[in-house]
């Protein structure tokens, strides 16, 4: 390998999100620009950057599965081929990526995971 080409990692991840945007990301992938049949996982209205919340583990899936706030049922998407260098971190401990991701890097893994239910 010469000086010029360094290795770029590249891994798997996660992806929650509303059930609801299942026909979308099933044709256009995911892009915050079409946020709109469905609020953000933690329950915002609009996209909290311009960006695409990543999980890294199952640890991460569950995390984001029990916080659904959107509320309907979510999804949780296979990401494929994610470019480990280009994750940045939110200073929560989350990750995101800045570039949209393509309907064939994606594969439903499961679906309609009700949400969480009231304690009260």
């Amino acid at each position: 390998m010469s000086a010029s080409h360094r290795y770029l990692p590249r891994v798997r991840a996660f992806h929650v999100t509303s059930s609801l945007n299942r026909a979308s990301i099933i044709q256009h992938g995911l892009d915050w620009d079409r946020m709109a049949a469905s609020r953000g996982i933690a329950g915002s209205r609009a996209p909290e950057l311009a960006g695409v919340y990543l999980c890294q583990d199952e640890g991460e899936v569950n995390w984001f599965v029990r916080m659904n706030n959107t509320g309907h049922p979510v999804d949780v998407w296979v990401v494929d081929d994610v470019d480990s260098e280009q994750l940045i971190d939110n200073e929560s401990g989350h990750s995101y990526v800045t570039e949209r991701v393509p309907a064939n890097r994606l594969t439903l893994l499961h679906r309609d995971i009700p949400p969480p239910q009231d304690p009260h």
